[in-house]
């Protein structure tokens, strides 16, 4: 068994295997999906909320499998998983965790935050045990059963859908940063995309992206209104949609339905069987009842906190 810190994009394909491993064995309520892990991994780090060498960490056995993952996303919040075959891994995982709070929070008293799957009882009854609050508020896995899905919205006249395969990718990138700026719908207008033409476009040549499931609804001359990136699981056969966003001056039009509903197409015409996200009627009411028509819910996760002294 060997742990150590992410050691660059090499590492990506290992990780990404974890996540599908954990994902088909636990039907969808697990903490990554594949495309999960490669989000966050070529746009998040860019925005300085984590340092991928530093506040990352791997668990691997001898073949070099992923047995067990550990990830700040930010200075108070951390997530792990470990592979259901190996539940021996929680305490030590945790304890990595618990040992690198200070280094992301020199100096500082510091409530920390672990998200976890209701039904996780292996991991629930170790963050218990080790001093964590399990908190009111919960995020539902919302998962639709592609077989025999059909679309209930139609695009709009003069709006089309297409792929990204061939695409303007300062332009691409300018709407996910418009669409994800300005967020009053959801109680942050203040937000402000950090999704860079260079973050776009190392996103495009990374494992597992796929320009066909990179959706955009294009207005009749050429604008880009809304833009949606759905990722595909073969071991699973789930698929996710990470990001979906709608520029400002056409929301309301259901637009980023629109693009759920077609990516679900293309999803099952890719051979998946499922498609999920991860929603909150407490923080986006209105995306949280958009799914509910399509969507059941099959999990909940919720943040368990704990007080660390300085």
């Amino acid at each position: 068994m060997l742990a150590r810190p992410y050691a660059g994009e090499a590492d990506l394909p290992c990780m990404t295997a974890f996540a599908a491993h954990n994902l088909d064995a636990r039907r969808g309520r697990s903490s990554w999906h594949p495309g999960d892990i490669v989000w966050m991994m070529l746009t998040h780090s860019h925005m300085g909320l984590f340092d991928n060498r530093r506040d990352i960490r791997l668990w691997l056995n001898d073949a070099g499998d992923c047995l067990a993952l550990a990830w700040f996303y930010g200075p108070r919040f951390a997530r792990f998983e470990v592979r259901p075959d190996h539940p021996d891994l929680g305490e030590e995982v945790l304890g990595w965790i618990e040992d690198h709070v200070p280094v992301m929070n020199p100096g500082q008293d510091v409530r920390l935050r672990i998200d976890a799957m209701d039904d996780d009882a292996a991991k629930c009854e170790l963050l218990a045990r080790a001093g964590y609050h399990a908190g009111s508020r919960f995020g539902e896995v919302l998962c639709a059963e592609l077989d025999g899905f059909g679309p209930e919205h139609a695009v709009p006249d003069g709006m089309e859908v297409h792929d990204c395969v061939e695409v303007d990718e300062h332009a691409r990138a300018q709407c996910h940063r418009d669409a994800w700026s300005s967020l009053d719908h959801i109680g942050r207008p203040d937000a402000v995309s950090q999704f860079h033409d260079h973050i776009y476009r190392a996103l495009r040549r990374a494992i597992r992206y796929n320009p066909e499931l990179d959706l955009v609804v294009a207005t009749a001359d050429g604008a880009l209104a809304a833009c949606s990136i759905a990722w595909a699981d073969d071991e699973s056969r789930f698929g996710v949609f990470e990001p979906v966003g709608t520029r400002p001056a056409w929301r309301g039009l259901r637009l980023s339905a629109i693009l759920v509903e077609q990516s679900m197409l293309r999803l099952r015409e890719r051979g998946m069987r499922h498609a999920y996200v991860m929603s909150s009627e407490s923080n986006n009411p209105t995306a949280y009842r958009a799914y509910r028509r399509s969507f059941d819910p099959i999990g909940r996760q919720r943040f368990h906190y704990r007080d660390f002294a300085s």
